[in-house]
């Protein structure tokens, strides 16, 4: 009787919601079911104690996590797609980045964050969280200064995969890009990728 009487309750309050307000309130119960969720993984560069650099957007891991898309620029023509998603990938937080190719196959779609400030001449570590479709061409990461700094062409899992690394800043270097593609450019693609992903990077 006390489960029915709670499935009632749960369902009262949307006869009177509009349908923008019932999608959100089912996101909001979603989150709180996460929330409470014994088995979620910790932000996966947790032990690190210094600032994150990936704030305020659905790529960043809590605290930082914000759902939507500040600071994250959409590179590519107007079939490739980014966007904020409400995803259970395993850890805490509610949202990722989705880079979709759409029916684009040049091989350029890719979201970057870009102009993050950084130190000279100092290392830094990342944590990559991603999963692919896993059809063509394989995702790829890349970190930018006055040089490349960093960059992996295989990011082919089709299941939630840390990929982690460091990189180090040149001694002009003041900011630094990161680039997530959907699929690396000339390499096979059939236009139906995606790659969804979390990003961590703090001072080593």
């Amino acid at each position: 009787m006390k489960k029915r009487l709670f499935y009632i309750l749960m369902i009262l309050p949307l006869f009177s919601f509009s349908q923008g307000e019932i999608f959100r309130y089912a996101q909001e119960v979603a989150r709180q079911q996460k929330i409470t969720a014994p088995s979620l993984l910790p932000h996966p560069n947790n032990s690190n104690t210094n600032s994150e650099l990936i704030t305020g957007n659905a790529a960043s891991f809590p605290p930082g996590e914000v759902n939507g898309l500040s600071g994250i620029t959409t590179v590519g023509p107007a079939e490739v797609t980014v966007t904020s998603e409400l995803v259970d990938d395993g850890y805490q937080g509610d949202y990722v980045v989705k880079v979709d190719a759409g029916t684009y196959n040049g091989g350029y779609g890719r979201s970057e964050h870009q102009n993050v400030t950084v130190s000279s001449s100092t290392t830094y570590e990342y944590v990559l969280l991603y999963r692919h479709s896993g059809t063509g061409a394989s995702g790829r990461f890349r970190v930018s200064g006055s040089a490349t700094l960093e960059e992996v062409n295989t990011l082919n899992a089709t299941t939630w995969t840390e990929l982690s690394g460091t990189f180090s800043t040149g001694a002009s270097d003041t900011t630094v890009t990161f680039g997530i593609w959907c699929h690396r450019p000339f390499a096979s693609a059939n236009g139906t990728e995606w790659i969804e992903y979390k990003l961590t990077v703090k001072e080593q």
